[in-house]
């Protein structure tokens, strides 16, 4: 890799920023990692909306080229510095799969944890409703039927291991820690869930994170 050492500017708690260190681990890129704290607004300084007026995380600055949106960043680090990896496959079929699956973790999963979190973190309430709780079970319900598609392979898309499964481990994950799932009825769902976090990028850079992430958010909820 030359120049300098990409920078990911993320919170640990942040599921989207898990899912990119867990991507680059996975391909040995090595980010240099740059926390923004958002309870003193540091993603809404003026040097911080020049990178990304959006003034989300995590955004990486790869020498001067600057990417965010979790998903795009994943993408981008295959396609830059691992271009041959399974990861990402460069068949059209099989691509299309996994962006199939990144947007659904973009545009459903994740939402689904925001809908839950956000009312928590700004204090407008202190427990999670159950109209939010069936909006992740039926999150949980597709990707048990994703993953029932192909029932001989264990992976969300493409046969393999790609970044859809480490895009929407890393939101499963913190998902099942505010809502809990029987096993029983969402067998291949944590079959799955059960497979990733063996592995070793998963205990690394998900985990801690997760947890931290879990501890947090009951914090703010009234029991």
């Amino acid at each position: 890799m030359s120049g300098q050492t990409p920078v990911l500017y993320m919170v640990p708690l942040s599921p989207p920023a898990r899912a990119v260190l867990m991507t680059a681990a996975a391909i040995d890129v090595k980010l240099d990692q740059k926390m923004v704290d958002l309870s003193k607004g540091e993603h809404k300084t003026a040097e911080f909306l020049k990178m990304n007026p959006q003034h989300t995380i995590p955004v990486l600055d790869d020498n001067g080229f600057i990417v965010w949106d979790s998903h795009a960043i994943c993408a981008y680090l295959l396609n830059k510095y691992a271009p041959d990896s399974d990861l990402y496959p460069s068949e059209p079929e099989a691509r299309a799969h996994v962006d199939q699956r990144l947007h659904f973790d973009s545009s459903v999963a994740f939402n689904r944890i925001r809908e839950m979190v956000y009312p928590l973190v700004m204090g407008t309430k202190s427990t999670i409703d159950d109209d939010a709780i069936a909006n992740v079970h039926e999150a949980y319900a597709f990707l048990e039927a994703f993953l029932s598609q192909n029932p001989e392979t264990p992976y969300l898309a493409a046969g393999k291991l790609t970044i859809a499964d480490l895009c929407c481990v890393s939101t499963v994950s913190s998902m099942l820690e505010l809502v809990p799932a029987s096993e029983d009825k969402y067998p291949k769902l944590f079959a799955w869930f059960n497979l990733l976090r063996e592995l070793p990028y998963y205990k690394e850079f998900n985990q801690p994170g997760n947890e931290a992430f879990a501890a947090f958010i009951k914090s703010k909820l009234t029991l």
